[in-house]
C-alpha cells in the first residue's frame, strides 16, 4: 500500500498518537494503545478489503484488541505493492509473518 504505513515503535505507557504503535502514521491514531512493555512479544493483524464503494480499507488488531476498523486506505483498489517492514536503526525481530489472500 504505497503512502500507507502501520506504525510498528515501541510506544509502552505512552498515549497512542498519530505516530506512535498502531497509528496509521501520521493519519490515524490507534483507538486505544494495546503495547505491552518492551522485550515482551506483540501480535499484530492487519486484514485489507474492499468495501462495497470499491474503496480499500483496513482493520488492525493489537494483541488481540481491534484498534482501527474500515480505516479508508484509498478510495480504490490499488495495484499490489510491497510490504516494506523497518527497524528506526533499533534491533526489532519480526516472526510468523503470514500474507492470506481472500477470495
Amino acid at each position: 500500500m504505497q503512502g500507507v504505513e502501520e506504525q510498528v515503535l515501541d510506544s509502552f505507557g505512552l498515549e497512542g498518537k498519530k505516530d506512535e504503535y498502531g497509528a496509521f502514521y501520521g493519519r490515524e491514531k490507534p483507538s486505544v494503545n494495546m503495547c505491552y512493555p518492551p522485550l515482551v512479544w506483540q501480535t499484530y493483524d492487519i486484514d485489507i478489503t474492499t468495501d462495497g464503494k470499491g474503496n480499500t480499507v483496513a482493520s488492525v488488531r493489537h494483541n488481540g484488541v481491534k484498534v482501527h476498523e474500515d480505516f479508508l486506505l484509498h478510495k480504490d483498489a490499488p495495484k499490489p505493492s510491497p510490504i516494506l517492514l523497518q527497524n528506526h536503526g533499533n534491533r526489532v525481530v519480526y516472526r510468523n509473518i503470514w500474507f492470506v489472500e481472500r477470495r
